[in-house]
Formats: structure tokens, C-alpha cells, sequence
């Protein structure tokens, strides 16, 4: 039997003891943060804001809201993360849509957000390059700031440039961000003929055996796609510490997150690259969670083909 059958909502009841109640189920069931959760959900049925909830408790939810909060609810003790039963989460203090085709932006995907803030100011007129940009928010927080600046967001998946660009314009920052279907080795229209002073990246960095391990959430309801980085973690972050040189300006600067353990084995990769001011960013957990480097010449995109079958890098260059 479900929880919504389980639970009476033949009667109206009010907003307070509704968001205990549902606590109390999201605590048996082992959820991390059962009051918040709680409140997210019960707030997403409503439409109220969270002054409105905590002012006036005594608000009664009717049958309808409580059926959709019952079946929410059900579904979060099940292991759906909320931000995937609302369809957005924030980031960078901007609210993100969400897709299937898309990752749930993280807090320490912020520390690249951060990183990158550091290295100019906010008026200057910037050319941004986002290589498998997802939801598009590291590409549009960027934007929020630097609002003098421009840039396009490149990703494998049709649905997630489209989500990218439902973003844009919610954010209005259409006017600024181009987002397109392609491969990170792909010579786009866009790209081209064109160099970037910064290029930003979140790609897939987990070891494929890691995979199975990850929390649920993650598991099986990330697209794996964007997850897998293949045997060792490393293939997505090679690909793209070889390509940023040939997209990025002298002086250009390129801001990758990766995962725990992988920092040395990206520094001497850039090391043997033409990069300059390599340094680390570690993320609130003291994990290095961002390599930056600099780009101290210019190189000139081959004509060769690749062929590296993860997220947003298959295709010729």
C-alpha cells in the first residue's frame, strides 16, 4: 500500500501538521534532512514561500494538496531527490530547471563558480566557453556576474540544450548565452573561428566501477552519461586539458571541477600542456575541487580525428 493510500485526505488539515507528519515518515525512512525535504515539498504544492509557511501553520492544505504532497512525499522515501520531484534547484542563489538529461547542480560545483570570479572583474567584456554545459549553470551564474560578458554552452544531449536555454531566458540572460547540441571535439559554427578567455567545465570525473557506489540519488537518477568519466575517472579531463589550449586565448583561463583524489595526476597533465599558474581550489570539505590554469601561447585547431565516448567529446576536430 503507498503512502497516499495509507494517508486520509478526505478532510482539510492544516499546513503545520502536515510538514511534521511528513517528516516524521522522511526520518523512518532514513532521509538525510527530513524537515527541510519536508518543507521543500509542502511548499512546492502550495506555491507558498517560507515566510508564508512558518507565519501561518494553521493554513489548511484541501484533499488535492494533501494527494500530491502524499504521493511526493512516497516517492522522496523512495530515494527521489527533491530537486528532481520539483524540477529545480538553486544555485549560485539563481533557480535552475531540471531535465532527465541533466545532472542536479552540487554546493561544491559553486568553487568553480567562485574560482573563476577571482581572475577578472565584473565589468569586463568576456568571450565564455561551457563544455558539457547541462542545466547551463555554471555558464548563466557566470553571466549573473560578469554582465558585460558573452558565451556558449556545448553539450551532447538535445534535451539538455534545451533545458539550458529554457534557463537562459528565465534568467534573461538569452541575449548573452548561446547553447548548443555538439561534441566537446567538434568544430561548431560558433567556435570555430573563435577563442574564449575563459573556459569552464563540470564533466563526467567518476571511475565507471565507482558508479554502483554512488548515493542513490546520484545513482539512478543522474544520467550516467554524465557521471561515467570511464576506468580510471580520467577520460573526460584529459580531453579537455588537451583541447583548452587550441579554444582559449593566450592568457585564457580554464576552471575544470574534479573529484577527490584526481588533482595530482590533472596537475601533470597541465604541466605538459601550455599552461602556466596552475593552481587548486579546494571545495567547503577541503576536497581540491577545481584546477585553473593559464594558457600561455595560442595553439592552432588540427584537422585530425578523435574519438572519446563520453560526455559531450565524441567527434572530430
Amino acid at each position: 500500500m503507498t503512502l497516499a493510500a495509507r494517508t486520509s485526505v478526505s478532510a482539510p488539515a492544516p499546513a503545520g501538521d502536515l510538514w511534521r507528519a511528513l517528516a516524521r515518515r522522511l526520518t523512518r525512512n532514513g532521509i538525510e534532512t527530513p524537515m527541510l525535504d519536508a518543507e521543500v515539498l509542502l511548499r512546492h504544492v502550495t506555491g507558498w514561500s517560507r515566510e508564508t509557511l512558518l507565519r501561518t501553520p494553521e493554513v489548511e492544505l484541501d484533499a488535492l494538496q494533501q494527494q500530491q504532497l502524499a504521493e511526493l512525499g512516497e516517492k522522496r522515501c523512495r530515494g527521489v531527490p527533491v530537486a528532481r520531484l520539483i524540477g529545480r534547484k538553486e544555485f549560485w542563489s539563481l533557480e535552475f530547471l531540471l531535465s532527465d538529461e541533466t545532472l542536479v547542480p552540487r554546493p561544491e560545483s559553486e568553487t568553480l563558480i567562485e574560482a573563476a570570479l577571482k581572475g577578472g572583474g565584473k565589468d569586463d567584456s568576456l568571450r565564455l566557453l561551457d563544455l558539457g554545459t547541462g542545466c547551463g549553470c555554471l555558464l548563466l551564474s557566470l553571466l549573473h556576474e560578469y554582465r558585460h560578458s558573452s558565451g556558449v554552452g556545448i553539450d551532447i544531449s538535445a534535451g539538455a540544450v534545451a533545458t539550458a536555454r529554457c534557463n537562459a531566458e528565465r534568467l534573461s540572460l538569452e541575449d548573452r548565452a548561446r547553447f548548443q547540441t555538439g561534441n566537446w571535439n567538434t568544430r561548431t559554427e560558433d567556435i570555430a573561428n573563435e577563442r574564449f578567455d575563459i573556459l569552464v567545465s563540470n564533466p563526467p570525473y567518476i571511475r565507471s566501477g565507482d558508479i554502483g557506489g554512488l548515493q542513490k540519488e546520484v545513482r539512478e537518477h543522474d544520467p550516467r552519461i554524465a557521471l561515467d568519466g570511464g576506468g580510471d575517472g580520467m577520460d573526460s579531463l584529459r580531453a579537455i586539458i588537451a583541447i583548452a589550449p587550441k579554444l582559449l586565448r593566450p592568457n585564457g583561463r580554464v576552471l575544470i571541477e574534479i573529484g577527490a583524489g584526481q588533482s595530482g595526476e590533472i596537475l601533470s597533465l597541465m604541466e605538459n600542456q601550455p599552461f602556466k599558474e596552475i593552481r587548486k581550489h579546494k571545495d567547503l570539505a577541503g576536497i581540491d575541487r577545481v584546477i585553473e590554469g593559464i594558457v600561455s601561447k595560442n595553439l592552432i585547431l588540427p584537422t585530425r580525428t578523435t574519438t572519446i565516448s563520453h560526455y559531450g567529446s565524441t567527434g572530430s576536430i
